[in-house]
């Protein structure tokens, strides 16, 4: 198994267009400092996505990744799920089969609210800090994260 990061960046990614700090003069001068919004994959026998980021296209793409098996996400914000209109497509038009996804209540009902069509992509299991998910022969372990309502390390 390999861990790929696909994206380490803020919430807006590095540089941002009207920041003049240093870490963004130097993503701006050189692009080595560059950062994506946070997502990381592990791959293997299956692979297993780490939330969806809006740039998530492009990451897969860079990281060579052509398939997702699994989908964990950590929580609602836009940073983190702004790339679902990718996983809904790759569902529809190449797996045609709901994705097995965890996360969050919170996160859940979130996300029915906010990409309604994309419920329907995915296979939903509901999980609680300390509870453990399976995907394939990976167990994730769900740790409390404190940040907004029903976010979840694994």
């Amino acid at each position: 198994m390999d861990l790929v990061f696909l994206g380490t960046g803020a919430g807006s990614g590095v540089p941002l267009f009207y920041c003049g700090c240093k870490a963004c003069d130097e993503a701006q001068n050189d692009s080595k400092f560059r950062r994506s919004r946070s997502a990381i994959i592990l791959t293997g026998k299956d692979d297993i996505l780490f939330d969806a980021p809006p740039e998530l296209s492009r990451q897969l793409i860079r990281a060579g990744i052509k398939k997702i098996d699994y989908l964990a996400l950590t929580h609602w914000h836009y940073d983190h799920i702004g790339g679902l209109g990718d996983i809904e497509f790759y569902v529809r038009l190449h797996r045609n089969k709901a994705l097995p996804a965890v996360m969050s209540y919170e996160t859940w009902v979130q996300l029915q609210t906010i990409f309604g069509s994309v419920a329907e992509c995915l296979d939903v299991e509901l999980i609680e800090p300390s509870q453990v998910a399976t995907f394939g022969e990976v167990h994730l372990t769900a740790l409390e994260a404190a940040h907004s309502p029903g976010t979840l390390g694994f």
